[in-house]
C-alpha cells in the first residue's frame, strides 16, 4: 500500500475554513497531551498546531493558542516563557479587538505571576480576571478566576472572597454539577465552612 506524503501546505488541500480548524484542533489536542502527563508531546504539538494555523495566515484564536501554549509551559516549569506567552497574547487581543479569550488570558497571567512568587500582582490580575468576565457574562471564567484568587489571598482575604466572590457565582451553575471548575469551588466552600 503506498501512503501519500505528509501535507506541507494545508491551504492547497482544505478551504482556508477547513485548514483553520486543523491547527487549532491539533492545539487543543496538545493540551490533551499536557493535562495527561506528556508534556514534553504536548508542547510539540501545541507549536505544530500554531505553526499550522499561521501558516494559513489565520489571524483568529491566536490569543487562544498562545494560552494553551502558556499552560503547557507552566506545566513544564518554563514560567518566564509562559508569561511571556500570556504577555503576547495580550498584545494580540488588544491589536485585533479579539476579546472571547479575554478573561481567561488575564487570569492565566495571575497564575503564572503568583506561581513566580509575586502574589499581590497576581490578586491584582485575578481581580481583573474576575471584572472582565463579569462584564462578558463568562460565568465559569468568573468562577474560575475567583477561585484561582482565593489560591493567592491570606485566610481572612480567603474568607471574605469565597462569601462575596465564589459563593454566588458558584450559586449560578447547577447543584451536585461535576465539571473540574465547580468541583474546585465546591471543595474550596466546603473548606471555607469547616474552617468557621
Amino acid at each position: 500500500m503506498q501512503c501519500d506524503p505528509p501535507i506541507e501546505n494545508l491551504a492547497m488541500v482544505f478551504p482556508s475554513s477547513i485548514a483553520t480548524w486543523i491547527g487549532v484542533s491539533q492545539m487543543i489536542r496538545g493540551e490533551s497531551l499536557v493535562r495527561g502527563g506528556e508534556v514534553a508531546a504536548g508542547l510539540k504539538e501545541i507549536a505544530a498546531g500554531m505553526d499550522a494555523h499561521r501558516g494559513m495566515e489565520a489571524t483568529t484564536y491566536q490569543p487562544f493558542g498562545l494560552s494553551l501554549l502558556a499552560n503547557g509551559l507552566v506545566a513544564a516549569g518554563r514560567l518566564d516563557e509562559a508569561l511571556e506567552a500570556v504577555d503576547d497574547a495580550l498584545a494580540i487581543s488588544e491589536r485585533s479587538g479579539e476579546r472571547f479569550y479575554l478573561a481567561e488570558l488575564v487570569r492565566l497571567k495571575g497564575e503564572v505571576l503568583a506561581r513566580k512568587g509575586s502574589p499581590s500582582e497576581a490578586e491584582r490580575w485575578l481581580r481583573e480576571a474576575i471584572r472582565v468576565s463579569r462584564q462578558q457574562g463568562a460565568r465559569l471564567f468568573e468562577l474560575r478566576s475567583a477561585v484561582s484568587l482565593c489560591g493567592v489571598l491570606d485566610e481572612a482575604g480567603r474568607e471574605t472572597a469565597l462569601h462575596d466572590v465564589v459563593e454566588p457565582i458558584y450559586g449560578w451553575f447547577e447543584a451536585g454539577g461535576d465539571a473540574p471548575d465547580l468541583r474546585a469551588a465546591r471543595a474550596l466552600l466546603t473548606a471555607g465552612t469547616r474552617a468557621n
